[in-house]
């Protein structure tokens, strides 16, 4: 799922019931920000499960600045959890998108 986001959580995966936890096996990040870097965090209800950073564009031509990762071992979300995202500045241009899959346990 791919979504703006903001400094407050947004939900990229709802909670998959009492005995399913969410893995996340890959994040990207495009910022088109051209003045503003922004800490981008991953969540697993309130855990902070990764962390990342997605600097400015730095030029007022069009494009984008991307980050991201793929987990070779997913990271593993809470049993009936949901997996949100958060900005850490507001003010900058942030898409994400989170794959993954759910599972028991």
């Amino acid at each position: 799922r791919t979504l703006r986001i903001a400094v407050g959580a947004m939900s990229v995966a709802a909670a998959p019931g009492s005995d399913k936890r969410n893995y996340v096996t890959g994040v990207h990040f495009t910022n088109t920000d051209i003045t503003v870097d922004t800490l981008v965090q991953v969540l697993s209800g309130s855990t902070v499960i990764w962390n990342g950073f997605v600097h400015a564009l730095r030029t007022a031509t069009p494009g984008n600045n991307t980050d991201g990762d793929q987990f070779i071992k997913p990271l593993k979300g809470g049993i009936g959890e949901a997996i949100s995202v958060i900005c850490g500045t507001d003010s900058a241009q942030v898409r994400a998108s989170v794959q993954g899959f759910v599972a028991i346990g």
